[in-house]
């Protein structure tokens, strides 16, 4: 059967499956502790409602089509892990976020500190036996992401999209890639075989969805997310 040729813009991504739902929070409520040490970094500074509600996605996005609005980081001990986090949930709610995004957490010792823990964990328990814990810092990090509506175009291309998709030339992709295959049902799960010159073949599980014209690809299991825009001519089988 003869293939139809197409040229695609993908971005492939790895997400988690789904995000949680932290408790609500009025507005109007006072500020928590340490909310005025957060220090927010703008990537849109469109105005937008303050909102009472926030899910937690974990360390990777969620697969619905969102934007990343800032990012927030809040220092303290090590041990005010939740003091911390609460200050940044409550300002990612007063900039509007539907979501926020765990970008981790870095742990740092003082010149003056002579005992250095591998992890936060190890950390804590030095605390506990007076071994120079009270040197710890921590940096507590979160992306702040608001939720995005796919436009008609987007659904429409989406549906367009379901077959087998051989590619018949990759431009601009990294690892030396050389071929992708693409399985796409119609209920946006997805199956994607790339064979590169210098590395094993891979195969990435999961779902797939068209955003602002491009394909987003959603890993199920890979634990960190990562963009890489390519172009693929393609056929369908």
């Amino acid at each position: 059967m003869k293939g139809k040729h197409i040229f695609l813009l993908l971005t492939a991504a790895c997400a988690i499956n789904g995000c949680s739902s932290t408790s609500s929070q009025r507005a109007s409520d006072k500020p928590p502790p340490k909310a005025d040490r957060v220090q927010v970094l703008m990537y849109d500074t469109a105005p937008r409602p303050k909102t009472d509600h926030l899910d937690f996605c974990g360390p990777n996005p969620p697969l619905r089509p969102h934007k990343i609005i800032a990012l927030l980081t809040c220092e303290g001990a090590v041990d005010q892990e939740a003091v911390m986090t609460t200050a940044i949930y409550y300002r990612a709610r007063q900039m509007g976020a539907d979501a926020v995004i765990n970008a981790g957490t870095i742990t740092t010792q003082r010149e003056t500190t002579v005992n250095v823990a591998q992890t936060v964990e190890a950390q804590l328990a030095m605390n506990i036996l007076g071994m120079g814990g009270s040197q710890a810092r921590s940096v507590f990090r979160a992306y702040a992401i608001v939720y995005t509506n796919p436009t008609e175009n987007d659904i429409k291309a989406t549906a367009s999209l379901v077959g087998h998709w051989k590619s018949v030339a990759v431009q601009g992709a990294s690892h030396g890639v050389s071929s992708v295959e693409l399985i796409l049902s119609p209920d946006n799960r997805l199956v994607a075989t790339t064979v590169s010159t210098n590395a094993p073949i891979q195969i990435l599980t999961g779902r797939f969805f068209v955003q602002d014209g491009r394909i987003g690809m959603a890993g199920e299991k890979d634990p960190t997310p990562e963009l890489a825009d390519f172009s693929l001519a393609a056929c369908r089988t």
